[in-house]
């Protein structure tokens, strides 16, 4: 993690009120990629064809696939923009498969970390709503 995130005053650190702490939007997405990160020996870089883009062309959903040898992947993504998305089955998926996400307005200066919402996926894969961040896999199920 970066010192700064980390460290930083305001809503643009992991952290807020030092004498009861809690998580920060932004603090709460880095606590989301460490769930999922820990114990893995590599990554890969998720698309999702098909998912609305950004401005200038750039894809508006991304992700990242982290591998635990012996284990099945745990994944965050990120919807980007303001239009629900769908995330198919990969073959890393199953219907059983934890999830946790959390929304927010990026326009909005929010210093608390919204609950996340928790479920498991169905068959047809998961909805990633707009402006959100979701951890999928066995991180979910151990947090």
């Amino acid at each position: 993690m970066e010192n700064w995130t980390a460290l930083a005053d305001g809503v643009y650190g992991a952290w807020q009120n030092p004498a009861t702490p809690y998580l920060t939007p932004a603090g709460q997405a880095i606590e989301m990629v460490n769930r999922a990160a820990r114990g893995a020996t590599t990554a890969e870089a998720i698309s999702v064809p098909g998912a609305p883009g950004l401005q200038g062309g750039e894809p508006g959903v991304v992700g990242e696939l982290f591998m635990v040898p012996g284990s099945s992947g745990s994944a965050v993504l990120v919807n980007l923009t303001p239009d629900a998305a769908h995330f198919p089955d990969r073959g890393w998926l199953t219907s059983a498969t934890p999830y946790e996400q959390v929304t927010g307005n990026p326009t909005a200066s929010e210093s608390a970390a919204a609950k996340p919402t928790s479920g498991t996926l169905g068959a047809a894969g998961l909805k990633l709503p707009p402006y959100s961040v979701t951890l999928v896999g066995k991180a979910a199920a151990s947090s």
